[in-house]
């Protein structure tokens, strides 16, 4: 089934806000890095990426979390 560009968008924009909420529970966590799910365009992607809380907070507004913890502008 062919994704349109909207739908790519709309997934990405999901994701972060999955994120934004891990990092807000991480916040209090005291355990080892949380797995932030990985923010790419990829309909099958399940990656997910180590990150502190600290270091999510560095992802400029407008990228996304990719493999390895690599960031890069939101795309499709």
């Amino acid at each position: 089934m062919a994704t349109t560009l909207r739908q790519l968008v709309r997934n990405q924009i999901l994701l972060r806000e999955v994120n934004d909420r891990i990092a807000e529970v991480a916040g209090s966590w005291a355990g080892p890095s949380p797995e932030f799910l990985c923010e790419c365009s990829h309909e099958d992607c399940t990656e997910t990426v180590a990150l502190t809380p600290a270091e999510y907070e560095q992802v400029p507004p407008g990228c996304v979390v990719g493999d390895a913890g690599e960031t890069g502008p939101l795309r499709a």
